[in-house]
């Protein structure tokens, strides 16, 4: 998890470095989406390590809803960095820059959620 995390965070400062976000816009739609997956990912990991060895398999629905939380919360602030040291053009463009990044981390989320989900299934039906 530790080096997804550095490869992720070394590609968005390469594509950072490059201006590679001026020259292909949708270059932060899979980042968005990769960074919602690693903080719910990371998040509900850090949420089962107080959990007993024999409950982690199914995740509560209070997990779930704190790791999709923390991922938005995080989203926002990312946001509000975003508005203070970029400039954009129009408003409307921030707008709907601001919500499309806000919605790819929630589904980002929503993957990591699944991903937990479908992985634990499958290693418990694997150990049976």
């Amino acid at each position: 998890m530790v080096v997804i995390t550095y490869l992720f965070w070394f590609g968005y400062v390469y594509v950072l470095q490059n201006d590679l976000f001026f020259f292909h816009p949708w270059l932060d739609i899979p980042l968005h989406i990769t960074g919602g997956f690693i903080l719910a990912l990371v998040s509900l990991l850090v949420m089962l390590m107080k959990v007993p060895d024999e409950e982690r398999g199914s995740l509560s629905s209070r997990q779930i809803f704190w790791a999709i939380y923390i991922t938005l919360v995080v989203g926002v602030f990312w946001e509000y960095y975003e508005y203070w040291f970029k400039l954009y053009e129009t408003n409307v463009h921030l707008t709907i820059d601001t919500l499309s990044d806000i919605g790819n981390d929630f589904i980002g989320g929503v993957l990591a959620v699944g991903a937990y989900l479908g992985i634990s299934k499958y290693l418990a039906k694997k150990h049976r």
